[in-house]
């Protein structure tokens, strides 16, 4: 069996799910370097780890250097992590092969200066690098602009266990008339539109229209958001607060639509689980997950990042529109992204850069 040495940056579930079915495969065991438990804004409860594993709260340089010493394949999955050129450094020492493995960058910064910048020092730090894994096609596309000498670039996207929301059963016979539900899921911050979220609902709402919101999520906007909403509007728009991992499927079993309209979000699994619960996704051109996976009309809708006027509109659309036909053609577009699949194809890639090398 090969080993690979992981450089992530938290024990999140969706990669820790990952981890855990390649390492099943007995094909490759994967040893990840977790360079904390937790971060602002994810609130998962961590609970016992199946997998070997360091969590570097502090400098690791020892463990780093004898975990690199003994693996067949380095594997960096995080750009400015404090222990990235730590482990850059064994790399290079013990001659072993590495892969970047990465989201399209630029969340916080995305001028025209910023960009060149960052371009430059993703280049000087990964050159060397005998593989790209981008985090879908967007990652890819901005990561070839970067490292030119780059030999492979793959798609490889998150994915996690999405068998509990291809599970839900949705009853279709139902014709009696309802209000469409709504469902938001994510941190209650600028980046992810919350702001345009709520105005928009508040103006199909002040229009008649027979809709309720669930927000699902914390975040710094929280109270302003619920300062925006009049107090007849109580019961349509419900705040839920932050939701364990395991919880999200049966949230999501009892809602009709999936609104995500972030300004910016590298990947966002959030859309596969909304597109496998059966539910059609509102997603943003600014999403990498919804770049890969919406068909606009299909199983949901694409829409402009940033833009309040064409998320009404395509909020007001949805309502017309054969949701539950839509639910069905979102499940068929993310079937075959299942986590079995993820995981074997996670090492494939690595046996070809190992190959490579």
């Amino acid at each position: 069996m090969n080993k690979a040495v992981l450089l992530t940056s938290i024990p999140s579930p969706y990669i820790v799910e990952l981890i855990d079915a390649v390492n099943a495969l007995g094909r490759w065991r994967i040893f990840p370097l977790y360079e904390r438990y937790t971060s602002v804004g994810r609130h998962w409860r961590i609970s016992s780890l199946k997998h070997e594993h360091i969590v570097m709260e502090r400098s690791a340089a020892i463990e780093i250097e004898k975990s690199i010493s003994t693996v067949d394949l380095v594997v960096i999955g995080t750009l400015w992590g404090r222990n990235c050129a730590t482990v850059l450094q064994y790399q290079k020492k013990y001659s072993k092969p590495f892969v970047f493995w990465g989201e399209k960058p630029g969340a916080v910064w995305r001028n025209i200066a910023a960009t060149m910048v960052r371009r430059l020092l993703i280049s000087r730090r990964f050159r060397q690098a005998r593989a790209v894994w981008g985090i879908g096609k967007w990652a890819i596309e901005e990561y070839k602009k970067c490292l030119s000498t780059t030999k492979i670039f793959e798609n490889m996207p998150y994915a996690s266990d999405i068998k509990p929301y291809l599970n839900i059963v949705r009853n279709e016979g139902d014709t009696t008339q309802k209000p469409i539900r709504i469902l938001f899921s994510g941190s209650l911050i600028y980046r992810k539109g919350v702001d345009l979220l709520i105005s928009a609902i508040l103006r199909l709402l002040s229009d008649g229209n027979n809709i309720s919101l669930t927000m699902m999520g914390h975040g710094e906007l929280e109270e302003k958001l619920k300062n925006m909403i009049p107090q007849k509007y109580y019961d349509q728009i419900r705040f839920i607060g932050f939701k364990e991992w395991y919880e999200l499927p049966g949230i999501y079993a009892v809602h009709d639509l999936l609104v995500v309209p972030s300004r910016y979000d590298g990947w966002g699994l959030v859309v596969v689980e909304g597109l496998a619960a059966g539910v059609p996704v509102i997603a943003t051109n600014m999403m990498g997950s919804a770049i890969d996976f919406i068909k606009h009309g299909e199983n949901g809708w694409m829409i402009t990042a940033g833009d309040s006027e064409s998320l009404c509109a395509t909020l007001k659309e949805a309502l017309s529109a054969p949701l539950l036909e839509m639910g069905r053609n979102a499940r068929k577009s993310v079937e075959c992204w299942t986590l079995d699949k993820a995981a074997k194809r996670w090492c494939d890639l690595a046996d070809v850069a190992l190959k490579v090398y």
